[in-house]
């Protein structure tokens, strides 16, 4: 008797919980058809107009600029003596002076030597710092290179046509 009970008890409740009072002559899956089909032509139409506007795009100008670069967090001189390549792409980007001097007269150039960042040194090379900016005390990168022990820096400004303060002045500069 006690299982008849709790069966009776079960399926009342599965019944009552369903939210149904009929459990025949309704569809077990409604007909979605209708949807579907509204689905499909929404898709067809946004498919369009996404050509339609592919097709109205204009093209990229090769003469236009390129993307805006951002601007450096940094100084010049901070990222040269850090070696950060990205800040100094960015200082180039946005057309830093590459032969300003910092306010105990050292260019970029001189603190990418002091701290032997032969990366640096090139990247600012080519794209036009001087190799022969003298500091307050007349001495220029290649100077600061040698009294430090930084071959890979000497060698590198050597290539690029550095002279020392001692070589400018014999020559009159």
């Amino acid at each position: 008797m006690k299982n008849i009970l709790s069966a009776t008890l079960a399926v009342a409740l599965l019944i009552g919980c369903s939210g149904r009072t009929h459990t025949h002559d309704e569809p077990t899956t409604p007909n979605l058809q209708p949807e579907v089909d509204e689905l499909k032509t929404r898709v067809s139409n946004l498919e369009s107009r996404l050509t339609e506007l592919e097709l109205a795009a204009p093209t990229p100008d090769a003469n236009a600029p390129a993307a805006v670069a951002l601007p450096p967090s940094m100084s010049l001189w901070t990222a040269a003596a850090k070696g950060d390549r990205k800040e100094i792409e960015l200082h180039i980007a946005t057309g830093t002076k590459l032969n300003a001097k910092d306010n105990l007269g050292q260019t970029a150039l001189h603190l990418a030597t002091a701290n032997n960042h032969a990366y640096v040194i090139k990247l600012l090379l080519t794209n036009g710092a001087d190799t022969d900016v003298p500091d307050e005390k007349g001495d220029t990168p290649l100077d600061w290179a040698v009294s430090w022990n930084r071959t890979e820096a000497a060698n590198t400004l050597r290539k690029h046509g550095a002279k020392t303060g001692g070589e400018l002045k014999a020559e009159g500069k």
